[in-house]
């Protein structure tokens, strides 16, 4: 989870939900204006959980780089989200 400066949200990616007694990572995406959570529909980095998020200035949005999943490990990729 990070605060996108620019646009002024909060926005989620990942996580997991429990399954069975299991973690099962998740792939979606939610902003937070302020009043309500909103999930955004866009296609994203794969589902994973123990990403790192930040805002970054110099990219205009949210950059996530990591995370991971049982069946691939840990992952080294990076993704920048600016809302659109």
């Amino acid at each position: 989870m990070a605060f996108d400066e620019a646009r002024g949200r909060v926005v989620l990616f990942g996580g997991a939900t429990l399954a069975s007694g299991t973690a099962q990572p998740l792939g979606d995406t939610w902003e937070w204006d302020g009043r309500a959570w909103r999930r955004i529909d866009i296609v994203g980095p794969g589902a994973r959980d123990h990403v790192a998020m930040t805002y970054s200035p110099e990219h205009n949005g949210i950059v996530l780089h990591g995370g991971g999943t049982p069946s691939a490990g840990m992952l080294a990729d990076t993704w920048i989200y600016d809302g659109r």
